[in-house]
């Protein structure tokens, strides 16, 4: 092909028409947006996922619980003996005060505290308790293995529970 005029137009012109084309084309690489959200929290025992101690234990020497500025469940186990494994069966409830069915995890981050279920006593892999088919309003418990050969008084153990919703 001869370079004249013509030629050198056509070329350039097909190449800009691709390069529009791939421009424009829909996709994008940023979108920025502000929108406004409002968020307002509640207690623990009144969230969607309750969390609460069992009322078995309430007026339990063993265990002293508050709920704090926040509703944040807060627990503290006292009377434990020392080099010993202490089992709480079914201390916390886990309700689903949501519509739907859902199912929970809840763990530990640390060895000197074990999660389990039923009063079997039965751990699974990970140190978490595994809750399923949590249907509206209903509620399932979570039992607590405290090792005292683990931990010293002043731990601080974090309890977490992971839930998903699994139908409407």
């Amino acid at each position: 092909m001869r370079m004249n005029r013509r030629n050198v137009l056509f070329v350039l012109g097909t190449t800009i028409l691709l390069g529009g084309a791939l421009i424009a084309s829909g996709a994008f690489s940023q979108v920025e947006a502000q929108r406004d959200v409002s968020v307002e929290t509640t207690g623990d025992a009144d969230a969607a996922l309750g969390i609460s101690l069992n009322s078995s234990y309430t007026g339990s020497s063993a265990i002293s619980y508050s709920n704090g500025s926040d509703g944040e469940l807060g627990l503290k186990f006292t009377k434990v003996n020392g080099n010993a494994t202490t089992y709480y069966d079914d201390v916390l409830d886990i309700e689903n005060n949501d519509e739907g069915v859902i199912k929970a995890n809840v763990s530990s981050n640390s060895d000197s505290i074990m999660v389990y279920t039923g009063e079997t006593r039965t751990y699974t892999t990970g140190n978490k308790a595994e809750l399923t088919s949590i249907g509206t309003s209903d509620t399932k418990s979570v039992g607590l293995a405290l090792n005292s050969s683990k931990f010293s008084s002043s731990d601080d153990v974090t309890i977490t529970i992971n839930a998903t919703k699994t139908s409407n």
